[in-house]
C-alpha cells in the first residue's frame, strides 16, 4: 500500500511538472495580441491561498460588468471583455492601422476548483475572480 501512494504521488508531480512546462512556453512564446481577431491580451496574476485560487486581470477600457464574459473549468479560467474604446497602437509598424476592442486571456490554473462556486467583481479596471479550490481529501471523525 505504500509503494501505491508513493508512485501516484511521483506522477502528481509529473504532471504538475508538465503543465507548469506548458505554461510557460505558452506565455513566452505567445503575442500580447490576436491579430485575426482584434484582441488584446490583458496583464493578470494568480494568487493559490490554502483555499481559493483569486485572478485578477487588468482590464483598461471596460467600464461595464456586461462587458464581461468568464467561464471555468476545473483547470482554467478564459476571459473575454468588451472595451469601451478602441485601442490603437500607431507607433507599431506593422500593425499600426489595425485596433483592437476586446480583451481575451486564457489563464491555466494551479489547483483544480470548484468553478460552479466562484465569484467575480470588477472594480474600476480590475477584474477580480476567486474560484473556491475542490478538495479531494475529507476528514472522517471518529466515533
Amino acid at each position: 500500500m505504500g509503494e501505491e501512494w508513493i508512485f501516484d504521488r511521483i506522477r502528481k508531480m509529473h504532471k504538475e511538472i508538465e503543465r507548469t512546462l506548458r505554461e510557460i512556453e505558452r506565455e513566452l512564446f505567445k503575442p500580447l495580441f490576436d491579430f485575426e481577431h482584434r484582441c488584446l491580451e490583458p496583464l493578470h496574476e494568480v494568487e493559490e491561498t490554502p483555499e481559493e485560487v483569486i485572478v485578477r486581470v487588468d482590464l483598461p477600457y471596460v467600464r461595464k460588468k456586461e462587458d464581461v464574459k468568464i467561464v471555468a473549468t476545473e483547470e482554467k479560467v478564459i476571459i473575454e471583455a468588451k472595451m469601451s474604446e478602441k485601442a490603437l497602437f500607431s507607433d507599431l509598424v506593422t500593425y499600426g492601422r489595425t485596433s483592437y476592442h476586446m480583451y481575451r486571456k486564457e489563464i491555466l490554473l494551479p489547483a483544480p476548483v470548484e468553478a460552479k462556486k466562484a465569484k467575480a467583481r470588477l472594480r474600476g479596471c480590475i477584474l477580480e475572480i476567486r474560484l473556491p479550490k475542490k478538495h479531494r481529501m475529507y476528514r472522517i471523525q471518529v466515533e
